[in-house]
């Protein structure tokens, strides 16, 4: 009785794991791609969550929104103080301007566009209310080269 394999089992063999690995490699792969993108979507609704809360805050901390009058790119607002500070987006850069020191609102790997404002007043026979609605796109760009973006979507109701 013969011991051992053929050259024929061998070769089948390889053949085998090759296919094998292969489909491992690729699962592999792929998994590494799609926490890649998870990573960057994760710190781009992050981002975006945070640009929203942050111009959030600023309407509803301020007396008088004096821009736009019903739609704009831009908004400017007006605390109790009399400070008055401005929102715009300018080569893919958020900016607060607070009169002093522009500061970019959004992270370097977060580009910020189509950004727009539409504010309305709302009165009743007992009081006034000045709403802003605004939206902007923010993108990024993952590891592998994949652009990803978000639209976001912010209201605020400023009550006079």
């Amino acid at each position: 009785m013969r011991r051992g394999f053929t050259l024929i089992e061998v070769v089948m063999y390889l053949a085998l794991y090759s296919i094998l690995m292969g489909g491992v490699i690729v699962a592999l792969y792929s998994l590494f791609e799609s926490q890649v993108r998870n990573q960057s979507i994760a710190l781009l609704v992050e981002e975006g969550d945070f640009i929203v809360s942050k111009i959030t805050y600023i309407v509803q901390s301020s007396s008088i929104i004096s821009a736009p009058q019903t739609q704009g790119a831009s908004l400017n607002v007006v605390d109790d103080a009399g400070t008055e500070t401005n929102i715009y987006s300018t080569g893919g850069n958020l900016i607060i301007d607070g009169g002093n020191d522009p500061h970019i609102l959004n992270a370097d790997t977060i580009s910020v566009q189509d950004l727009t404002f539409t504010h309305a007043k709302i009165s009743n026979s007992d009081e006034s209310f000045d709403v802003l609605d605004g939206e902007f796109v923010a993108s990024a760009t993952t590891s592998d080269g994949h652009m990803v973006s978000r639209l976001f979507y912010l209201h605020s109701i400023l009550n006079q």
